[in-house]
């Protein structure tokens, strides 16, 4: 990755593999705000720890989806800021390259949850 151009590129594609995701029962994923009605439905139907595991998970991709929209926005370009302190990483970046790893350990941590979360816990009748 050379440069902020091709981050956002990278931002937009994890964005959209994120904002595709589905509540059970729905037909599709709706126009805005996916991985909050996953998270609605989800972390209420699990344990304690497992939701708050599963509600930071999201927090980390709703997170990332606002360094996404920030940096390809000027408008909101405040959240892109705020989430980049957020992860602990500065703004504007030093280095492009390492702000994308940094991004998407964040990202698979955080499916990682979800996948583990939601597969222990919605095992149950």
């Amino acid at each position: 990755m050379q440069n902020e151009e091709e981050f956002n590129s990278f931002m937009s594609a994890l964005a959209d593999v994120v904002g595709q995701v589905v509540k059970p029962g729905a037909a599709g994923p709706p126009q805005s705000g996916a991985l909050e009605q996953v998270r609605d439905w989800l972390v209420p139907r699990l344990d304690a720890d497992a939701g708050d595991r599963a509600a930071t998970a999201f927090g980390t991709l709703i997170r990332l989806r606002h360094i996404r929209v920030g940096t390809q926005h000027a408008d909101a370009r405040h959240k892109a800021v705020q989430a980049f302190r957020e992860i602990d990483l500065p703004f504007p970046p030093p280095s492009w390259t390492h702000t994308w790893t940094h991004i998407a350990v964040m990202a698979r941590g955080a499916l990682d949850a979800l996948r583990e979360e939601a597969n222990a816990g919605l095992r149950q009748p």
